[in-house]
């Protein structure tokens, strides 16, 4: 059985200790850092299946360690789970939620409630990625995991960039999508190619697609596209 990876960031030697030993007896692979800075570069190397770390570090605070983890495009969808001081006041605890933990304990606290929120949160999380890999829009069928898309368990063979578009397309339904959002949401932040490309792409899409769903496509003349049921 594969072990989940935690990152624990504590910088209290006894609590990291206890915290380490209860969950490699739950099959968890424990990685302990003292430090914020600590954690940034074993994140750069490693990614574990969620974080626990004391709000009250040396030096960056795991306020800001939030904030940087939840900053970075490859660590965003990391779950965290804080642990707080007996007196954090409750904005506090709204601010680390806002900053985008996904749970918090307050000390003192038991190893037993601990693990029970780390399962919890790692439930949701999976049960949240087992819901993404198929996207519906009435008979379409978009499997992100396969790379399929089907309509009526009919295949629409579809190029990866063609893919890739009708994804954010319908992901995205009913918003105003610019050909600017779309190049680089789709393309790439580094791709300097024409917003053309774009259009040619969508005229591909209508082209495969049913009419059903290919007049999902709306124009918005000069501002871009979205993916609508309306006229």
């Amino acid at each position: 059985m594969k072990l989940k990876k935690l990152l624990l960031v504590e910088d209290d030697e006894d609590i990291s200790s206890l915290i380490k030993t209860l969950f490699e007896q739950e099959q968890f692979d424990v990685e302990i850092k003292p430090s914020a800075d600590d954690a940034l570069v074993h994140l750069s190397l490693d990614k574990p299946d969620i974080i626990i770390m004391d709000l009250k570090l040396p030096g960056v605070d795991g306020f800001e360690l939030t904030r940087i983890i939840k900053s970075k495009k490859e660590l965003a969808d990391i779950p965290i789970i804080i642990i707080s001081g007996k007196y954090l006041a409750a904005e506090d605890k709204i601010h680390a939620l806002d900053l985008g933990a996904d749970d918090y304990i307050t000390k003192p606290f038991s190893l037993g409630e601990l693990l029970a929120r780390v399962n919890s949160v790692l439930r949701r999380v999976s049960a949240g990625k087992l819901k993404e890999k198929v996207l519906f829009d009435d008979e379409l069928e978009i499997n992100i995991e396969q790379h399929v898309v089907k309509v009526k368990d009919e295949t629409i063979y579809l190029t990866p960039k063609e893919f890739d578009l009708l994804y954010y397309l319908v992901k995205n339904n009913e918003r105003l999508l610019s050909r600017e959002e779309l190049l680089s949401s789709v393309w790439g932040k580094n791709y300097f190619g024409e917003t053309r490309t774009v259009d040619v792409h969508i005229n591909r899409l209508r082209e495969k697609l049913p009419k059903k769903f290919s007049s999902r496509i709306k124009t918005c003349e000069r501002l871009g596209y979205k993916w609508s049921k309306g006229k």
